[in-house]
């Protein structure tokens, strides 16, 4: 039983095709061959870390495996002496051993993302010696090293010195150098010479030379892999997936041992070479590598970005006014400085505001708005309060220093009374009737999720200010990786294949295409019972035409890889401390800084993202606005925020206007938002709304698409036609007075038809239907939001048996719902 200290996970294909192994498998084929464990090297990125911890903690609940199985995380760096083009750049294994060991690697790896740049065609990502050596410091033994395949500096040497490249003087002061530095910065007992299993006349006599000088120098020798295909049976698969895009690559010699082996394997192809015993032994130090690593736990608590606030002090006589409003007068009392912060800055606003009055209205949903959010601030053991006044202070930025205006409002953040009188958001939720637990629920704790629009001509700005603010080495922007597609997988491989173009796409144009996703091929060719999917028996036929070749094996692998990185269009993460803390750097393709781990897993290491999503049409509004001041129609005034909230704010903005209705609904109004596509424009001009409720209805129902003849946007216009249709429905429901009141009171304003989320989860809710609770309802939202099939059955089935056990209404209701 040996440990496996050299593995690549299809992360490592993120700057040129590289590996075939996807986390889960890789692990699960380390298990299968009783190793020990394994260590994930990738090439220069970590980004596979977090969902091989997720995966570890699972097999671990399920008995799969022990604590002492180790799944250790590493780095193959490229390490060099300066960062100059057109030089070698050497392969060296980094492993962390504990968590500081892990964050050292964060600080190299972002350090190495830093210095990136283009050589001689391809992305580079080296660091230096000294670099590393800053970046250890006096901070030694938390790190394992190792030498790495024959592109590492000391096999390499040696290969240039069997070749008659460099004498053997020159090589030897050369490798004397390069041990010296290693055993200084990482200590004797954490520096291994690596061989790696292959017999190709030039392994073998590399890994000959490496033995001895381990020997000779005291250092332990290992033995790896360097896996990059997980068996013997799969290089056809890998050979295939280095052609797909990069064209005609020698990888017989390269990559022809490059896979997870057995003990039998590995010993094997190395036996001519070395004894038994020295097998065993080299072997056997592999384990050393895995009793000196521990199982980092990469999952950190949330820690919700900390603006400094004022120390807000309150008087007797102003906490008086509030003290019949319990949540209220807790905030006022509070010994947290933020939370005295919220409240004073929604108690001005609701002095200030001139849509808002200072009565028992305003100050009960205030008062029920504190209560969940002190609740949930409760149980998730974050503060809400800080969340809640660092999303204030990102809008200010955006208006001032980010020189951008800022949407009105997006999502269920709308309704919270408290983010209208703070100044995040310009929708008054109350004068709209919008209901706030959909945003927040103490019964639903969980951390705050707001997004901000801004100009998209502003938002390299807006991420300057940012930077700027908070700090470079505290800001980044989301990464996210693309995966190989059903269809992608099938031009791939046939490219690879070497399989004609027209064969391609015409298999392509097989695969069935299911609410705008393709079928996963699992489906396409062995059909899916659960989901009504048959087996297609022309793209079945035509795989077996070509069963010399593997397509069918080649297509399966390929679909599922991680082929490609980019950058999040909205999401950053700015954090309380250094970026390497919580997470890695690395540089998107436009060579912007990112995370190295996406939204999921870097939410895993305790961050919190701020959506600033950019918008085209408010760069249009803002383009409109300086002409209408140049026209002299609006006065300009101190500020952007100040001149459009004059203005151009929902607050003051006529919505009464037939004018404004008309423009509208005929098309005159150019780029209407949410509107200004083919299925938008022909919805505007269908319903053709008197006002901002029919016309949000509008935009809701166009997107809902029903299995039914009648579409949902068809059922509004004609029931907002005669709503006597409605009533009529109900009745040949069997629907008696009573429940048709109960479905009045829901839907009444949207002429019968269920058009927002709310209307929904306010129908579950109702206890003469199925008295869902706010949790449960929300479930149903997000199951049907998200379109899976899976949840909505099960929310059917939940339906009907709490509709039966919890509601006193007919079976003819029930239904009718």
């Amino acid at each position: 039983m040996y440990f496996s200290a050299h593995n690549h996970t299809d992360y490592s294909n993120l700057r040129l095709l590289d590996s075939t192994n996807k986390v889960k498998e890789l692990i699960d084929k380390a298990i299968d061959l009783g190793l020990s464990g394994l260590a994930i090297t990738d090439h220069e990125v970590l980004s596979s870390h977090v969902k091989a911890d997720k995966y570890r903690k699972e097999l671990l609940e399920k008995g799969v495996i022990d604590e002492d199985f180790t799944i250790a995380f590493g780095d193959e760096i490229y390490l060099v002496d300066s960062l100059d083009k057109k030089q070698q750049y050497y392969h060296y294994i980094l492993i962390a051993k504990d968590q500081k060991g892990y964050e050292q690697l964060k600080k190299i790896s972002s350090q190495a993302w830093s210095n990136s740049y283009y050589d001689r065609g391809m992305e580079r990502v080296p660091i230096t010696y000294e670099q590393i050596e800053d970046i250890i410091g006096e901070e030694k033994g938390h790190l394992i090293g190792s030498t790495a395949c024959l592109g590492g500096f000391l096999p390499n040497t040696l290969l240039k010195m069997y070749k008659g490249e460099v004498s053997q003087k020159q090589a030897s002061r050369k490798v004397s150098k390069f041990i010296d530095w290693s055993i200084d910065v990482l200590g004797k007992d954490n520096f291994f010479f690596e061989l790696q299993a292959g017999n190709t006349e030039e392994q073998s006599e590399v890994n000959k030379m490496v033995y001895q000088i381990g020997k000779s120098r005291g250092i332990k020798n290992i033995i790896t892999t360097d896996s990059h295909y997980l068996s013997k049976e799969d290089r056809d698969i890998h050979r295939a997936f280095l052609h797909s895009q990069e064209g005609d690559r020698e990888v017989d010699a390269f990559y022809k041992f490059t896979y997870m082996m057995s003990e039998a394997e590995i010993k094997n192809y190395m036996e001519n070479d070395f004894s038994e015993s020295e097998l065993d032994e080299m072997l056997s130090n592999t384990n050393i590598i895995a009793d000196k690593c521990s199982n980092i736990d990469l999952f950190q608590e949330v820690d919700i970005t900390k603006i400094e606030v004022e120390d807000f002090k309150f008087t007797k006589e102003f906490k008086k006014k509030f003290k019949e409003y319990k949540y209220i007068s807790l905030y006022l009392n509070s010994d947290n400085k933020q939370n005295r912060a919220l409240i004073n800055y929604t108690l001005q606003g609701l002095i200030n505001k001139k849509d808002v009055e200072v009565n028992d209205k305003y100050l009960s949903r205030i008062d029920i708005e504190l209560e969940h959010i002190k609740e949930t601030s409760k149980k998730v053991g974050k503060s809400m309060s800080r969340y809640l006044l660092t999303a204030r202070s990102l809008v200010s930025l955006m208006w001032e220093e980010g020189d951008s205006l800022v949407g009105p409002s997006r999502g269920s953040a709308t309704g919270l009374l408290i983010n209208y009188l703070i100044d995040i958001i310009q929708v008054n939720p109350v004068e709209w009737g919008i209901p706030w637990w959909r945003f927040i629920h103490k019964d639903r704790p969980d951390i705050m999720d707001i997004d901000l629009d801004s100009q998209k001509s502003q938002r390299g700005q807006i991420l300057d200010a940012l930077n700027k603010r908070f700090g470079k080495d505290k800001v980044l922007n989301i990464a996210t990786f693309g995966t190989i597609g059903a269809k992608s997988s099938i031009l791939s491989a046939c490219r690879g294949l070497d399989i004609d173009d027209s064969e391609a796409h015409y298999l392509t144009g097989l695969v069935p295409d299911e609410r705008g996703s393709n079928w996963p091929l699992k489906d396409v060719i062995n059909g899916n019972e659960k989901k009504g999917r048959r087996p297609q028996p022309e793209f079945v036929s035509r795989l077996k035409e070509y069963e010399d070749k593997k397509l069918k094996e080649v297509i399966l692998a390929f679909e599922g890889i991680v082929e490609k990185r980019s950058i999040h269009a909205s999401g950053i993460y700015i954090y309380n401390e250094p970026y390497y803390k919580r997470n890695a750097m690395m540089m998107s393709p436009s060579s912007v800084p990112t995370t190295q781990f996406d939204m999921s897993d870097s939410d895993y290491m305790g961050g919190v993202k701020f959506d600033f999503l950019t918008v085209k049409i408010l760069d249009k509004i803002r383009i409109a606005m300086e002409h209408l001041i140049d026209a002299g129609y609006i006065e300009q005034k101190s500020s952007l925020r100040e001149t459009y909230d004059n203005c151009l704010h929902p607050a003051v903005l006529d919505y009464e206007s037939p004018q404004l209705w008309e423009k509208a609904s005929s098309g005159e109004v150019v780029s209407l938002f949410q509107f200004n596509t083919m299925v938008g424009s022909n919805a505007i001009k269908e319903v053709h709304p008197k006002d901002l409720k029919e016309m949000a209805t509008a935009n809701s129902l166009m997107r809902l698409v029903s299995d039914s003849d009648v579409q949902p946007l068809d059922k509004f216009i004609k029931y907002r036609k005669k709503i006597d249709l409605w009533y009529e429905e109900m009745f040949q429901n069997g629907l008696t007075e009573e429940e048709s009141d109960i479905m009045k009171k829901h839907l009444s304003a949207s002429y019968g038809i269920a058009a927002t989320q709310e209307d929904l989860m306010e129908i579950l809710m109702d206890e003469n239907i199925s008295d869902f609770t706010v949790v449960e309802a929300h479930k149903a939202r997000k199951a049907i939001a998200k379109k899976k099939p899976k949840l909505i059955k099960q929310l059917k089935k939940d339906y009907f048996k709490r509709s039966k056990e919890r509601a006193n209404s007919s079976e003819n209701l029930i239904n009718y719902v």
